[in-house]
């Protein structure tokens, strides 16, 4: 049985259980060699060698990157738990950490190159909140800069939870992650809507009121399953276009399309890297 505990702050949970948190809902190194390889490119166009860099949140393999191309990174979070549980993993990188609100963040216009960002669009709304943090980037961006970001895209049919709780029974669902991160999506109705991540804890313990014993069906490290518990009752909601959607909407915020790379693990189609240049 589960207690009545209240999540009453995602973000300070999410950062408690973030090292057993694994991919898709962090990126791999497939990923983290996408976006190396388009930097390298962009570096070739324009010529700029020691761009200045802004990571939206902490990821850690976005840090590291960031520090690996530039002297001159930054980056903001609005979390102190994030920021304080990434702190030892990008300890000595050199770049500057800040804790902000990526709506309206502490830089003065045109002096960012490049923004890194790992599902960052995805907490906020859609479509409001979402214009909201790409016009400021676009503010935050010098001409010819660029978004290398992975984004969460619903897909183009969205599929039910029964679906996914039959494809789970048929043992198609290899990561704990890849379940929770579809039931997530199978319960949001639409994009403006978005879903309430307490969503995917109430229909898991519907139907596994035991996580221990969900984890030892699956052989899953039960560290894993309980990462689902950063949902319970928490009021996070998360937004998640289609990405049809987003390459209607991101050129009515200021950038231009320039690529879309779908990774090759599980799920991947749901989690592109899209290559946006300011318009």
């Amino acid at each position: 049985m589960h207690d009545s505990k209240v999540v009453s702050d995602h973000w300070k949970y999410n950062a408690q259980h973030w090292q057993y948190v694994r991919p898709p809902l962090k990126p791999t190194a497939q990923d983290i060699a996408f976006i190396e390889a388009a930097i390298s490119e962009w570096h070739t166009a324009t010529d700029r060698t020691s761009p200045t860099i802004l990571v939206l949140g902490v990821t850690p393999e976005l840090c590291r990157l960031s520090a690996k191309v530039t002297r001159n990174a930054i980056a903001i979070d609005r979390s102190a738990a994030m920021i304080q549980t990434a702190y030892m993993n990008i300890l000595g990188l050199g770049l500057s950490v800040v804790r902000g609100d990526w709506l309206t963040m502490p830089l003065a216009s045109s002096s960012v190159d490049l923004v890194l960002g790992d599902g960052c669009p995805n907490n906020a709304s859609y479509p409001s909140g979402q214009s909201q943090l790409f016009r400021e980037l676009h503010r935050l961006l010098r001409l010819n800069g660029r978004c290398f970001m992975r984004f969460f895209v619903q897909g183009e049919e969205p599929e039910t939870t029964d679906r996914v709780f039959a494809d789970l029974s048929a043992g198609l669902i290899q990561s704990f992650h890849v379940l929770k991160w579809r039931l997530v999506m199978a319960s949001q109705r639409d994009a403006v809507e978005g879903v309430r991540l307490d969503n995917a804890w109430n229909l898991l313990t519907e139907k596994w009121r035991d996580l221990n014993h969900l984890a030892t069906r699956y052989n899953w490290p039960i560290q894993e399953v309980r990462t689902i518990e950063v949902y319970r009752k928490t009021s996070t909601i998360f937004h998640f276009p289609t990405l049809a959607q987003y390459r209607a909407f991101l050129p009515t915020v200021g950038f231009s399309v320039i690529e879309v790379i779908t990774p090759s693990y599980k799920l991947g189609e749901r989690c592109p890297t899209i290559l946006l240049e300011r318009k």
